[in-house]
């Protein structure tokens, strides 16, 4: 499970996904239509392949726009993870590989989140980062 075979990372990607094998945490700034969705899912399989981690999920908080159209399509075009919108999940004990939730359900729905990551190391994206600029806001307070 992981990356489908013969999926190939443009330069650029592959150099972020280097990065963050040697960083805590980071971000990526690549402009519209340079591949971050696919960067974020290498970067996700890489940490996965690690036993170091033991990483169950990963939690993708995105506009909800981005979840079926960015996401959504390129989590089933290279990759073989299982994935859910957490509103589809009924046991938060049992979830996919990789959770995708919106910032508006995210503050909503906080308390059933936070359960859900009590079941194992998680890692987080954030997507549109813009929506979090705020250090006030409870889209910040929420991440």
């Amino acid at each position: 499970m992981g990356l489908k075979e013969g999926v190939k990372l443009f330069d650029h990607q592959a150099k972020g996904v280097e990065l963050a094998s040697q960083l805590g945490s980071m971000a990526l700034f690549y402009e519209c239509g340079t591949g971050k969705t696919l960067t974020g899912l290498a970067i996700y399989d890489m940490h996965r392949a690690s036993k170091d981690l033991d990483l169950k999920m990963l939690v993708v908080v995105s506009p909800k726009t981005l979840i079926e159209t960015a996401w959504s399509k390129d989590i089933e075009t290279f990759t073989d993870y299982t994935y859910a919108s957490f509103k589809e999940i009924k046991d938060l004990e049992k979830c996919p590989d990789i959770v995708l939730i919106n910032y508006e359900l995210l503050k909503v729905r906080f308390a059933q989140v936070e359960k859900m990551l009590k079941n194992g190391n998680w890692m987080c994206f954030c997507d549109e980062s813009s929506k979090m600029k705020d250090f006030k806001s409870l889209n910040y307070k929420s991440l």
